[in-house]
């Protein structure tokens, strides 16, 4: 699936033809365990001293993404689209309900819960245009005293990840990427609080992922936020 959405995003800058595409789209998936395919390791957790190393060394805008992402445990396409609008910020608790997501074709309203460490964090991004994106790769680069060159106004997933590949690679930290981060904050939640508010707090909707999605955990998820996020 990785390697088909590159190919799609090559031929929509017009870089291959679209018969190429057409071709990986009949191809047959790989099946796990199967002979000869070496399995990956997974997402792993990442040590939060890691973490913390490289949003220090990372300008003001990577630096609150990064505590806005270590606090919410969101996807990290949920976290680089993020708009002024779509965050209700009323209550003690902020709810963040992106415009897309993952399971918007399931019918499924995906809310994220922003809690006093959350909130902190997006804070001093939210005085701009209500849809236009809390933070721009365009600002980083000026923060960081460099020009912007082609960072343009909104992170992608790519870009947040090298951003943060950049950093670590400078400061001498191991590696680690952006997932890693969602897959500690689950896993934190899960021991902390349960399957149910982990689910909700990741936005899981299958059995697979989690369990199966309810909203009657919605008030477990708030009390969570408010403690941890």
């Amino acid at each position: 699936n990785d390697i088909r959405r590159v190919w799609r995003w090559l031929v929509a800058r017009g870089h291959v033809a679209p018969t190429v595409l057409e071709g990986l789209k009949a191809l047959e998936p790989l099946e796990r365990g199967r002979r000869g395919a070496a399995e990956g390791p997974g997402v792993q957790p990442v040590e939060e001293a890691w973490v913390s190393a490289v949003a220090a060394a990372a300008p003001p805008t990577l630096a609150a993404m990064i505590a806005l992402h270590w606090a919410t445990g969101m996807r990290p396409g949920e976290l680089v689209r993020i708009r002024p609008e779509e965050i209700d910020r009323e209550g003690e608790v902020w709810r963040y309900e992106p415009g897309r997501h993952k399971n918007d074709w399931r019918g499924r309203t995906r809310v994220i819960f922003f809690g006093p460490k959350a909130q902190e964090a997006i804070r001093p991004f939210l005085d701009r245009d209500p849809w236009c994106p809390c933070f721009s790769p365009r600002e980083a680069a000026e923060q960081r005293g460099v020009k912007p060159g082609r960072s343009g106004d909104e992170y992608s997933v790519m870009s947040y990840a090298r951003a943060i590949e950049r950093i670590a690679k400078a400061i001498d930290v191991p590696h680690w990427s952006p997932n890693q981060i969602r897959h500690t904050v689950g896993t934190a939640a899960r021991e902390r609080a349960g399957l149910d508010v982990a689910q909700v707090v990741l936005g899981h909707a299958t059995v697979d992922a989690t369990q199966v999605y309810a909203e009657a955990n919605e008030p477990k998820a708030i009390e969570y936020a408010k403690r941890y996020g």
